[in-house]
């Protein structure tokens, strides 16, 4: 004789597979044993048996807990004699059958799970559905899958890996007759689901880091939220997921609990029945309306009102409309009814095939343009919405030709600013890294790049340039260029093209703040420099107040501003091999590579105040020199 004491029967988790009603004081004291007979029995302190397997006498030799929480008497061949997977409670794991004439029964609460509760699952010869207990007999509320048996193996649902699947007609190893999909386990068993006292079957899946985590609701896609018979409580109404009492005779049993349900300002009495009054609802369903032992035919509201005050027992009367008083309704209303159908429904079948063609139209026209989109050198295009609103709901014409009218037009999505930048990083990126020797510019600055009619950017002024075999990384000089636009490097003499980057930075910075990079009319002496006031609002993380006020598409813009002014502080790192190269800034502007939003801008280089005091004096200098707009 095999025996075992026990203090707790749980599985790895508080979720325990296989459960029982067990009637037992003190379970500390409880022994599970395993009889010379074959019988598993579990006994209290005074060794009354309070539940076994009833498997005495059928060859049993040994028990067996799988992984899977399945617990196995098996006989001496390994066949199983008794599995509590036979016998569910309120949960399923994977692979586990819930048979026909076996249910789920939740509990009777969240804190009770030795007692059954109210609803259930069953398997029938005609589906999967379910009940719900109400004075000793169970009324069917939904209905998941029916099927019309014709074969002779038993129904059953299955758990399976990615869902629920019922062979009621069918049988393993064929389809199923149907399915509820449930997310497949990201690990092996670590899912399992479970019947609530709420009517609610959901799927928890176990995760590392946070435990047992719910993944689906299987019933609520069905039934919604409202389709739950104890979802309000008694006397509650559900709309929406929310619930509320009938007005004026009922009152919430729990202001802040509102599913707990409604109780009668005045309770009924059998006794008082013809003070009794109906609160009327319309458009109110009920989840177990047809119940044989209480239907009426043939009868109207009125009646139906009547035929409930006469019985002690009766708490609503429900009355579904269709049809007249008495059976009576007449062959007239038969065919307006029948006209107001037939006219319905031949026009969803109209509407359906003008959706169909315009759908097949409309994929054709995606196709199309799809493969316009992949031919290279093709023009860009727009939508027509983007074209009406750049020609100002095309309001001037500036000619016709056989293909159409040409109108005059302006984007305005701050094109004309992105596409100066681009202009004198392409520049840059040209002198870098296109031409047989590397030119250093070291003269980077607004006054050195100028724009033609078309606003396109060139790089002028080469006055200090510098040339550089491409197998040299850098070069020694002296210091040259526009103090403010210099790079911290040159106060070793030691550069690379890195220098031209950290300028392109400032001018940069110029153009989307629409000021310069010394201005003496700021009142405070902390804002005349642009890159001290950038440091600081980045800090902030308020870039977008340095966005340039008198630009209108900069300001409808500024979040991609705002983006802009992030790869100017890349350019503007102390350390230049930090710095991004110019080819990598011209992808980065054409939004064919992503850079790193979260720079460290402490990291952006300042130039001591007597470098400011030059960039003053320079600026007094070159009042005369062609400047570049940066509000343009």
């Amino acid at each position: 004789m095999h025996s075992q004491h026990i203090n707790r029967l749980t599985g790895p988790t508080d979720d325990s597979v296989y459960k029982k009603t067990l009637k037992i004081a003190n379970f500390g004291s409880a022994t599970l044993e395993l009889t010379s007979d074959g019988n598993l029995v579990l006994q209290d302190a005074d060794g009354a048996i309070a539940w076994s397997t009833n498997t005495s006498g059928k060859s049993v030799v040994g028990l067996n807990l799988t992984d899977m929480g399945n617990l196995v008497l098996f006989d001496k061949n390994k066949a199983a004699v008794w599995q509590s997977f036979d016998h569910p409670t309120d949960s399923l794991v994977p692979g586990q059958k819930l048979l026909e004439g076996k249910k789920l029964t939740a509990s009777v609460s969240t804190t009770n799970w030795t007692d059954g509760g109210l609803l259930s699952l069953s398997v029938t010869n005609e589906g999967l559905f379910a009940f719900i207990e109400s004075n000793n007999t169970s009324i069917r509320y939904y209905a998941l899958v029916k099927a019309t048996k014709t074969s002779k193996e038993p129904s059953h649902a299955r758990y399976l890996n990615g869902s629920l699947a019922f062979f009621i007609n069918s049988s393993e190893p064929r389809e199923p007759d149907g399915a509820v999909p449930v997310p497949p386990a990201s690990s092996s068993p670590g899912q399992y689901m479970r019947l609530w006292p709420d009517g609610h079957l959901r799927v928890y899946e176990w995760q590392a880091s946070i435990g047992w985590t719910e993944v689906a609701d299987l019933l609520t896609g069905y039934l919604g939220e409202c389709g739950y018979p104890l979802v309000c409580g008694k006397y509650g109404i559900c709309s929406q997921g929310q619930c509320s009492c009938p007005a004026t005779y009922f009152k919430v049993l729990n202001d802040r609990k509102p599913a707990l349900g409604c109780s009668p300002i005045t309770p009924l009495s059998c006794e008082a029945s013809q003070d009794h009054s109906f609160v009327e609802l319309n458009d109110v369903a009920y989840f177990a309306f047809s119940s044989p032992s209480s239907d009426l035919t043939n009868t109207d509201p009125e009646t139906c009102k009547q035929a409930c005050l006469k019985n002690c027992s009766c708490k609503a009367a429900l009355f579904l409309y269709g049809a007249s008083p008495g059976g009576k309704e007449t062959s007239h209303r038969k065919r307006i009814m029948g006209f107001i159908l037939g006219s319905f429904f031949g026009l969803l079948v109209l509407i359906g095939i003008l959706i169909f063609f315009f759908r097949k139209k409309k994929g054709a026209d995606e196709i199309e343009e799809d493969c316009l989109d992949q031919v290279p050198g093709l023009p860009k295009r727009f939508s027509f919405e983007e074209l009406k609103v750049m020609t100002d709901n095309f309001r001037k014409i500036l000619g016709k030709g056989g293909f159409g009218s040409v109108f005059e037009g302006a984007q305005t999505d701050g094109t004309k600013v992105a596409k100066i930048i681009l202009d004198i990083a392409k520049g840059l990126t040209y002198l870098h890294e296109d031409c047989r020797q590397k030119i250093l510019h070291l003269d980077i600055k607004p006054q050195n790049i100028l724009l033609d009619d078309n606003f396109n950017a060139k790089v002028a002024d080469f006055g200090l340039s510098k040339l550089i075999d491409r197998d040299q990384s850098q070069v020694v000089t002296t210091m040259k260029g526009t103090p403010g636009y210099l790079a911290p490097e040159w106060l070793s003499s030691v550069i690379t093209e890195k220098v031209d980057i950290y300028s392109f930075g400032v001018v940069m910075l110029e153009i989307l703040c629409g000021r310069k990079v010394f201005d003496r009319s700021q009142p405070e002496e902390e804002d005349m420099y642009l890159l001290s006031i950038f440091k600081k609002k980045a800090e902030e993380d308020k870039l977008s107040d340095l966005v340039d006020k008198h630009s209108n598409d900069m300001q409808s813009n500024e979040e991609e501003v705002v983006n802009m002014m992030k790869v100017a502080a890349w350019c503007l790192e102390s350390d230049f091999a930090k710095r991004p190269s110019m080819s990598m800034v011209v992808k980065v502007l054409e939004g064919v590579t992503e850079f790193d939003h979260n720079l460290h801008y402490n990291s952006v280089h300042l130039p001591s105040t007597a470098a400011l005091a030059n960039v003053d004096h320079r600026e007094e200098n070159d009042k005369s020199t062609t400047q570049l707009l940066p509000s343009i």
